[in-house]
């Protein structure tokens, strides 16, 4: 079966997307990675073949745009969802049009929470069968334990389905002017004059709730609640397979070596206008634990900033890291809460605390509390050194210690990509 797969966002997004590339290529079929142009060596390092989109995702993280949203939102939903909106109009739109030429190319396509729209475009104008591969629970439910922004979490009742009703809406206004475009050029009728909100909302939702969908999350993590729809399935966690080729540096074995494991700090593409506060922030909370830290440079940059060796000689600097490597090899985990993060943290079996900043990420560091696999999350602009001190005292706990190690047994025993690629035959 020739199927292509189109990923949008940061390398948290197209991982996951990866791994579905090469376990279907290794059940036999001919697969294409369509993402942007910036994940072609990550592709090509497993045999994927890929289609570029001349989006560079590294330059929009780093824009003033960018660093606005992903750094300083995380107090309005409402802020967050403008910013994003503006941001798709200038790069995912684009992206949609490049897409156009994928009509008519394959069997199947597998979109993202970020594509859904325009690959349903690109199956009516093309043909095709369509599956959805979402890293988080975006379908509305009564459960509080999948809804992403539940007034009542920890209850079920038709509030958290108004509520996840509203995210969905929400969605369309800040991921749906690609499909409008993708429409447009593809020569589809449109109910609504492009860019009106009214079609970004309908065309979207439709799109989002009707496509088979496959949530690339564990049960234990997400459990599936009796009121989604018989096409969503969870399947376990996407997991790209170890590259013998990467090896970590000699500093960083040299440092972990050095004494006791460290508590990794990183909010992976989160780009901000404050790096100089920000890893202030960060080394301060580590002081004040008393804990040594390995920290991620990432979409902040923090590795840019010329005070660096001032550093506590208990303070190391990391760029690109193999979560898979590290995370077993430290005492616990400070992250964004992406859903690539949060599964590497969880299936490593240590503790691990959400600051998210946005999107999804409040849901998984609300997960991660819930599960008393780790400490309560704090919003991005809540963060302090003595947040961070009290995180890892909650992360320091024998109980949930205890806890996080037993959850991380059971996630390593899955087989999420076998699972997903089960699901995607059925529609072969």
């Amino acid at each position: 079966m020739r199927i292509t797969i189109l990923a949008a966002g940061s390398r948290g997004d197209i991982t996951p997307m990866l791994a579905l590339a090469v376990g279907l290529r290794q059940a036999g079929h001919e697969v294409t990675l369509a993402a942007p142009r910036n994940f072609e060596a990550l592709a090509s390092a497993h045999c994927v073949p890929f289609h570029p989109f001349q989006v560079d995702v590294e330059e929009l993280v780093r824009s003033d745009l960018g660093r606005s949203w992903l750094g300083h939102s995380s107090h309005s939903p409402a802020r967050e969802v403008r910013l994003v909106a503006r941001l798709v109009r200038e790069w995912a739109v684009p992206m949609a049009e490049e897409s156009i030429t994928l009509a008519g190319t394959a069997d199947l396509y597998i979109s993202g929470v970020m594509t859904v729209d325009v690959t349903a475009a690109l199956v009516r104008a093309g043909g095709g069968a369509h599956v959805q591969a979402l890293l988080a629970p975006f379908h509305p439910s009564r459960s509080g334990a999948v809804g992403l922004r539940p007034p009542f979490p920890s209850r079920e009742t038709a509030w958290n389905h108004l509520a996840g009703s509203a995210t969905a809406w929400a969605l369309g206004l800040g991921f749906g002017a690609p499909g409008s475009a993708a429409r447009g050029s593809l020569g589809l009728r449109r109910g609504f004059p492009r860019g009106s909100i009214p079609e970004f909302g309908r065309e979207y939702r439709r799109a989002l709730r009707e496509t088979p969908t496959m949530v690339g999350a564990s049960e234990w993590v997400v459990p599936r609640p009796d009121d989604w729809p018989a096409w969503v399935r969870t399947t376990g966690y996407w997991v790209l397979p170890a590259q013998e080729s990467w090896v970590p540096g000699p500093h960083l074995t040299d440092f972990l070596a050095a004494g006791d494991p460290p508590v990794y700090v990183g909010f992976g593409s989160m780009s901000t206008h404050d790096p100089v506060g920000t890893l202030r922030t960060i080394v301060d909370g580590l002081r004040r634990a008393g804990r040594r830290g390995v920290v991620s440079s990432g979409g902040a940059d923090l590795a840019s900033i010329s005070s660096m060796s001032a550093l506590d000689p208990d303070i190391h600097l990391v760029g690109e890291v193999s979560h898979e490597w590290l995370f077993p090899r430290v005492s616990g985990v400070i992250h964004h809460g992406g859903a690539g993060t949060t599964s590497g943290a969880l299936r490593a079996g240590v503790p691990s605390a959400v600051v998210p900043h946005i999107g999804d990420q409040p849901y998984w560091g609300r997960r991660v509390a819930e599960l008393g696999v780790g400490a309560r999350p704090v919003p991005r602009h809540r963060l302090t050194a003595a947040a961070i001190g009290s995180m890892i005292d909650q992360m320091d706990a024998a109980d949930v210690r205890r806890r996080a190690r037993d959850l991380g047994q059971q996630l390593r025993a899955e087989q999420g990509v076998a699972q997903a690629v089960s699901y995607v035959e059925r529609f072969g």
